[in-house]
C-alpha cells in the first residue's frame, strides 16, 4: 500500500460523518459530499426518476423531497440542540428530510452542504507539507 505525502481521507469518517458547531447550541454530524452510501442512493434516483423529470412526469417539489431524503439518509447523519416548539428534536432520517426541504431553513441547509463539500475536513491529518525543492 502506497504512503504519499499527500492528504488522505478518513473513509470511516468520509461516511459516518463529523461533527461541526453551528453556534452555541445546535451542531450537525455532516458525511463527506460524494461518499459511497450517497453515490449509490444518487444512482438509484437517477435511474428511477430520471426518465420521469425528462417527460416531467414527475413535479419538481416531489424530486426535491426525494433529493431532502437521499440527503437525510447519507450526508446529515444526526444533530444536537435542536428543538422543536421549545422541545428537544431526536434526529431521523424522516425529521432531516423535514428540514432540509423547508426553504425556511436553507441558510442549515447551506452550512451543511458547505461542510460536506469541503474534503480537508475529512482529512486523516492535516495537509501533509511538501519539502520545496
Amino acid at each position: 500500500m502506497l504512503n504519499l505525502n499527500l492528504p488522505k481521507l478518513n473513509i470511516e469518517s468520509e461516511t459516518l460523518g463529523i461533527w461541526f458547531q453551528y453556534n452555541d447550541k445546535i451542531s450537525f454530524k455532516v458525511a463527506r459530499y460524494g461518499n459511497v452510501e450517497y453515490i449509490k442512493q444518487m444512482l438509484k434516483f437517477r435511474e428511477e426518476y430520471q426518465p420521469m423529470l425528462d417527460d416531467k412526469k414527475i413535479e419538481e417539489e416531489e424530486a426535491k423531497r426525494i433529493l431532502a431524503e437521499i440527503y437525510a439518509s447519507t450526508i446529515l447523519k444526526d444533530w444536537r440542540g435542536i428543538e422543536d416548539s421549545g422541545k428537544e428534536l431526536e434526529y431521523t432520517v424522516e425529521n432531516g428530510k423535514e428540514m432540509l426541504s423547508d426553504e425556511r431553513y436553507r441558510d442549515i441547509s447551506e452550512f451543511i452542504t458547505h461542510r460536506a463539500q469541503e474534503s480537508s475536513n475529512y482529512y486523516e491529518e492535516e495537509l501533509v507539507k511538501t519539502k520545496k525543492k
